[in-house]
């Protein structure tokens, strides 16, 4: 399962998406009417960890972190607000971590932080 895991986040990664906005200017690559939909995290059960990403800059930007988050085992639901510059998480803590969250994360091209992890 790790391995399927460090294969699909490689390939993403390593694909010319994976950079923001595809190497281009955002400003005129991306439309904000691209953000990806909110979900409403408070009827979520499960751990919760909360993001600080830098770069993003449109809603492309924050559709990419979305896909990466929900692609990692555990993952019920997640929003990202690209420009506040937050992600939030709701997770199952059997099954991943806040650090792996973060790591997800960091392969899109942006940079985060953990604000709030799971207590």
């Amino acid at each position: 399962m790790r391995f399927l895991f460090v294969f699909a986040l490689s390939v993403f990664v390593y694909t010319p998406t994976a950079m923001p906005c595809a190497g281009a200017d955002c400003g005129s690559a991306c439309k904000l009417g691209e953000a990806p939909a909110t979900v409403d995290l408070s009827k979520l059960k499960g751990d919760r960890a909360s993001f600080t990403v830098t770069g993003m800059k449109c809603g492309k930007c924050s559709s990419k972190v979305v896909v990466a988050l929900n692609a990692v085992a555990g993952v019920k639901g997640t929003t990202v607000d690209h420009e506040t510059g937050k992600a939030q998480v709701v997770f199952e803590g059997a099954k991943t971590n806040t650090e792996a969250l973060l790591a997800a994360i960091n392969t899109t091209g942006y940079t985060a932080k953990i604000d709030k992890a799971a207590k």
